[in-house]
């Protein structure tokens, strides 16, 4: 199954644009958004986004496995 890991700040578009577009063309598209800016969205605003997860770097590569890991199966 395809997954998107997307990062929040991007030159042209920002990680919410990016899962807003995605989400309007396929729906069920696994997204994991990572952030240096955790303090600045609550759990309840990403979900609302359409992210099936999120990271708030600097991340450790165990925690990005398993945060990729159980994207994948609970969309699998």
């Amino acid at each position: 199954m395809p997954l998107i890991i997307t990062d929040y700040a991007m030159p042209v578009l920002s990680g919410l644009e990016l899962c807003a577009e995605v989400n309007k063309q396929r729906r069920n598209m696994p997204i994991i958004l990572s952030t240096g800016y955790g303090e600045k969205f609550s759990d309840k605003e990403l979900q609302e986004a359409g992210f099936s997860a999120w990271l708030t770097k600097p991340v450790a590569l165990q925690k990005l496995a398993m945060t990729v890991r159980g994207v994948l199966d609970h969309h699998g």
